[in-house]
């Protein structure tokens, strides 16, 4: 009896009724499969068995008169919920068919609709049409239109400031944006005012080598850099021996010593001096040391390792590394000799 109970015999498959055998068709067999309480592929057999053809989809059901009428008289999202099909599927048909979308957003443009467009500014714009703002600006820069710009706040003594001081300073001095500056400046046809940009006068060519590079760019309002290559291009030495110019003795010392060291002779920074070196294609202190020849390999191994990276200028861990890749042993130190007693 144990055994008997321990085993567990098939279930026979249920019969169909005459009512679950009128449902099948009218849904789709995941949906009936879901109600009955049956398996999908025990609902798919029965329907194939009784040449039942399946449910075709909502969306691949055929365009009827009168839902075609309906299209363009409301939003497609509205009537794809009303007529129970999806909003693509709405949307390609009508498109199919010719129909304009009835969107406010969507529709196109007008004669009058561009007229508006950079009389104001695109959000204003935009409401008043109905419209989302993106929209309105993509159709005005399509048009290439400019953006509305208020030119009636613009007083005479405003407009007399463009031209004669930088955008930054009318834009402080007037209240108004960087780019609404820029923008008038532009509508009117003037050029931009630099400072940086102005010739050089006699007083300031004087101060050249007798102040320093960053008081002479505060005095004369420019940049740093263009007080350096204006009196690089008239050969002025700088007030500042750290940044003064090259001599030909000095390029002559690039290379023959540690980097570190003709920095502390030059009494220059350490990448000043590599920044020139690398400029000249000057290799690296000891850089073409590393080919050893047959008179060097041979004092390897009868020598200590600290013997010859004395002897040939290297450093130790280059001399023991090139020894070991040799297979050469390492010499054994010497013995000390003994005195002996007289």
């Amino acid at each position: 009896m144990r055994e008997e109970r321990r085993l567990r015999l098939p279930t026979p498959p249920r019969r169909w009724t005459a009512r679950e055998i009128n449902l099948l068709g009218r849904f789709n067999d995941r949906e009936l499969a879901r109600r009955l309480r049956r398996p999908k592929h025990e609902v798919r057999s029965q329907r194939i068995a009784l040449h039942i053809q399946p449910l075709l989809p909502r969306r691949s059901r055929r365009w009827t008169r009168r839902e075609e009428k309906l299209l363009g008289t409301m939003p497609d999202r509205e009537l794809a919920a009303r007529l129970r099909r999806s909003f693509m599927g709405v949307y390609i048909h009508r498109q199919l068919l010719g129909i304009p979308n009835p969107s406010n957003r969507q529709r196109p443009f007008t004669p009058q609709e561009d007229a508006l467009l950079g009389t104001g500014s695109d959000s204003k714009i935009a409401r008043r049409l109905g419209r989302s703002r993106s929209t309105v600006m993509r159709r005005r820069r399509r048009l290439g239109l400019p953006s509305f710009v208020p030119t009636s706040l613009w007083t005479q003594e405003d407009d007399a400031l463009l031209g004669g001081l930088p955008d930054l300073d009318v834009a402080a001095i007037t209240g108004r944006g960087l780019n609404a500056v820029k923008h008038r400046r532009h509508r009117l046809g003037l050029p931009i005012c630099d400072p940086k940009n102005k010739p050089w006068t006699d007083q300031q060519i004087s101060w050249l080598g007798k102040l320093t590079d960053a008081e002479i760019a505060r005095r004369t309002g420019r940049s740093v850099i263009a007080v350096v290559g204006a009196r690089a291009a008239r050969h002025i030495p700088c007030p500042n021996p750290r940044f003064r110019l090259w001599t030909k003795a000095e390029d002559h010392q690039l290379g023959t010593i540690s980097d570190r060291e003709l920095a502390r002779r030059l009494g220059r920074t350490l990448d000043a001096v590599v920044c020139r070196r690398v400029n000249f294609g000057i290799p690296k202190f000891g850089a073409l040391r590393h080919y050893w020849d047959a008179k060097h390999e041979a004092m390897l191994g009868k020598f200590s390792d600290e013997e010859v990276a004395r002897r040939l200028n290297r450093s130790l861990d280059s001399v023991s590394v090139r020894r070991a890749r040799l297979g050469i042993p390492k010499p054994s130190p010497r013995p000390r000799r003994q005195r002996r007693d007289r």
